[in-house]
Protein backbone atom coordinates (compact mmCIF):
# COMPACT_ATOMS: atom_id res chain seq x y z
CA UNK A 1 0.00 0.00 0.00
CA UNK A 2 2.82 2.72 1.26
CA UNK A 3 4.36 1.47 -2.58
CA UNK A 4 1.18 2.57 -4.33
CA UNK A 5 0.75 5.86 -2.22
CA UNK A 6 4.19 7.05 -3.30
CA UNK A 7 3.89 6.22 -6.65
CA UNK A 8 0.59 8.19 -6.79
CA UNK A 9 2.43 11.09 -4.89
CA UNK A 10 4.97 10.91 -7.55
CA UNK A 11 2.64 11.19 -10.62
CA UNK A 12 0.68 13.92 -9.06
CA UNK A 13 3.94 15.94 -8.48
CA UNK A 14 4.49 15.25 -12.51
CA UNK A 15 1.31 16.43 -13.75
CA UNK A 16 1.89 19.38 -11.07
CA UNK A 17 5.28 20.32 -12.75
CA UNK A 18 4.02 20.13 -16.47
CA UNK A 19 0.98 21.97 -15.56
CA UNK A 20 3.25 24.76 -14.08
CA UNK A 21 5.30 24.42 -17.53
CA UNK A 22 2.78 24.45 -19.36
CA UNK A 23 1.15 27.64 -17.96
CA UNK A 24 4.84 29.49 -18.35
CA UNK A 25 5.37 28.66 -21.76
CA UNK A 26 1.94 29.18 -23.72
CA UNK A 27 0.67 32.10 -20.97
CA UNK A 28 4.18 33.84 -22.14
CA UNK A 29 2.98 33.71 -25.96
CA UNK A 30 -1.04 34.43 -25.34
CA UNK A 31 -2.61 37.04 -26.10
CA UNK A 32 -4.05 37.15 -22.80
CA UNK A 33 -1.36 39.08 -20.79
CA UNK A 34 -0.93 43.04 -21.31
CA UNK A 35 -0.14 44.44 -24.52
CA UNK A 36 2.70 46.49 -23.28
CA UNK A 37 4.06 43.85 -22.15
CA UNK A 38 4.39 41.33 -25.62
CA UNK A 39 6.17 41.34 -28.62
CA UNK A 40 4.83 40.04 -32.21
CA UNK A 41 6.52 37.48 -34.16
CA UNK A 42 6.87 38.60 -38.12
CA UNK A 43 6.97 36.39 -41.03
CA UNK A 44 9.44 36.74 -43.99
CA UNK A 45 6.62 38.32 -45.94
CA UNK A 46 5.34 40.84 -43.52
CA UNK A 47 9.00 42.32 -43.20
CA UNK A 48 9.27 41.82 -47.43
CA UNK A 49 6.40 43.76 -47.33
CA UNK A 50 7.84 46.68 -44.52
CA UNK A 51 10.93 47.15 -46.29
CA UNK A 52 9.42 47.43 -49.61
CA UNK A 53 7.23 50.32 -48.40
CA UNK A 54 10.32 52.30 -46.76
CA UNK A 55 9.31 51.45 -43.41
CA UNK A 56 11.12 53.04 -40.92
CA UNK A 57 12.34 50.13 -38.66
CA UNK A 58 15.21 48.91 -37.03
CA UNK A 59 16.58 45.54 -38.04
CA UNK A 60 19.06 43.74 -36.06
CA UNK A 61 21.17 40.84 -36.84
CA UNK A 62 22.05 39.01 -33.64
CA UNK A 63 24.29 36.39 -35.13
CA UNK A 64 27.54 36.09 -34.83
CA UNK A 65 29.66 38.56 -37.33
CA UNK A 66 31.14 35.66 -39.76
CA UNK A 67 27.56 34.80 -40.56
CA UNK A 68 26.37 38.34 -40.97
CA UNK A 69 29.04 39.02 -43.26
CA UNK A 70 28.12 36.13 -45.70
CA UNK A 71 25.10 37.82 -46.07
CA UNK A 72 22.42 39.64 -44.03
CA UNK A 73 18.91 41.14 -44.58
CA UNK A 74 19.56 44.65 -45.71
CA UNK A 75 19.53 47.45 -43.36
CA UNK A 76 20.14 45.02 -40.76
CA UNK A 77 22.72 45.96 -37.92
CA UNK A 78 24.81 43.23 -36.82
CA UNK A 79 25.00 42.86 -32.48
CA UNK A 80 25.65 39.40 -31.86
CA UNK A 81 23.75 37.93 -29.05
CA UNK A 82 26.71 37.11 -26.50
CA UNK A 83 26.53 41.35 -26.94
CA UNK A 84 23.04 42.39 -26.48
CA UNK A 85 23.34 43.31 -23.30
CA UNK A 86 25.77 45.68 -23.33
CA UNK A 87 24.96 47.14 -26.37
CA UNK A 88 21.27 47.40 -25.91
CA UNK A 89 21.24 51.00 -25.39
CA UNK A 90 22.43 51.78 -29.37
CA UNK A 91 18.82 51.04 -29.98
CA UNK A 92 15.97 53.59 -30.53
CA UNK A 93 12.97 53.07 -28.60
CA UNK A 94 11.21 55.49 -30.71
CA UNK A 95 11.24 52.85 -33.89
CA UNK A 96 10.01 49.67 -34.85
CA UNK A 97 12.49 46.57 -33.61
CA UNK A 98 12.62 43.47 -35.41
CA UNK A 99 15.13 40.90 -34.22
CA UNK A 100 16.69 38.47 -36.61
CA UNK A 101 18.93 35.07 -35.51
CA UNK A 102 20.06 31.68 -36.87
CA UNK A 103 16.01 30.26 -36.12
CA UNK A 104 14.07 32.24 -34.11
CA UNK A 105 14.79 31.18 -30.12
CA UNK A 106 17.61 34.44 -29.57
CA UNK A 107 14.78 37.10 -31.05
CA UNK A 108 12.72 35.64 -28.36
CA UNK A 109 14.97 35.93 -25.81
CA UNK A 110 16.34 39.30 -26.69
CA UNK A 111 12.29 40.69 -27.58
CA UNK A 112 11.42 40.01 -24.24
CA UNK A 113 14.40 41.95 -22.75
CA UNK A 114 13.46 44.94 -24.64
CA UNK A 115 10.19 44.80 -23.91
CA UNK A 116 10.69 44.16 -20.01
CA UNK A 117 12.91 47.68 -20.64
CA UNK A 118 9.76 49.70 -21.63
CA UNK A 119 10.20 49.26 -25.56
CA UNK A 120 6.27 49.30 -27.61
CA UNK A 121 7.17 47.60 -30.76
CA UNK A 122 9.42 44.76 -30.21
CA UNK A 123 9.10 41.45 -33.07
CA UNK A 124 11.20 38.74 -33.89
CA UNK A 125 11.20 37.04 -37.35
CA UNK A 126 9.61 33.74 -37.06
CA UNK A 127 12.28 30.96 -38.21
CA UNK A 128 15.28 33.69 -38.27
CA UNK A 129 17.25 33.77 -41.48
CA UNK A 130 16.84 29.81 -41.80
CA UNK A 131 13.37 31.24 -43.22
CA UNK A 132 14.25 34.43 -44.61
CA UNK A 133 13.51 34.46 -48.25
CA UNK A 134 13.98 38.26 -49.24
CA UNK A 135 17.19 39.66 -50.27
CA UNK A 136 20.70 39.39 -48.93
CA UNK A 137 23.22 41.88 -49.02
CA UNK A 138 26.65 40.48 -48.17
Amino acid sequence: MKRWLTLFALVLILISAAVFVWNQFVGSRSGNADSNKEYSVMTSTQLIYLLNNKQDLQIIDLREPFLFKDGHIPGAVNIPFDEFQNRMNEISPAKPVVFVCHTGPMGDVTSKILVEQGFKNVSNLKGGMAAWDGPVTK
